[in-house]
């Protein structure tokens, strides 16, 4: 990598940049959507021009940023959950 290490992410730091999943990231990588190098362990690191090329295309698309959660059981009025264990 030519650049400077500040300016490569990891698969999970390129997640986090961008608000999606890992399993997100290696989608867009595989489908030669993003791109990445490989270093010789094969692990991919991401550019912070193509991370912020993204970031940018996902929000003039409309995109969140962000995964979906899960909501928490909802409550009764006593702060019961649903019962379930």
């Amino acid at each position: 990598m030519a650049d400077t290490y500040s300016e490569w992410f990891s698969v999970v730091a390129a997640a986090a940049y961008i608000g999606v999943s890992v399993f997100t990231i290696r989608q867009l990588a595989d489908r030669g959507l993003l791109p990445c190098t490989r270093d010789i362990n094969g692990w991919r690191w991401f550019s912070l021009h193509d991370l912020q090329a993204l970031k940018a295309a996902r929000a003039a698309a409309g995109l969140k940023s962000g995964r979906k959660r899960h909501c928490a059981p909802k409550m009764d009025d006593k702060g019961a959950g649903n019962g379930r264990a």
